[in-house]
């Protein structure tokens, strides 16, 4: 089963805290290309970046940011 990225929260998180998505990628240290994708549905992200990116997000429940595609 893939696991995709609620991009709408992502954009929301993006949106309130004024960052763009390139700057979201620097602090995933990670390609603005692959975050792209991420939100785009098109690659499904790893472990490590969701641990990565819930860190960066500041959330806790896993199904805020993440859900079963």
């Amino acid at each position: 089963m893939k696991i995709y990225v609620r991009a709408t929260r992502v954009r929301h998180w993006l949106a309130t805290h004024n960052l763009s998505q390139n700057e979201l990628a620097r602090k995933l240290r990670t390609s603005s290309g692959y975050l792209a994708q991420l939100l785009g549905r098109s690659r499904c992200p790893s472990p490590r970046t969701r641990a990565k990116l819930m860190r960066i997000l500041g959330l806790k429940k896993w199904d805020e940011l993440f859900r079963f595609g």
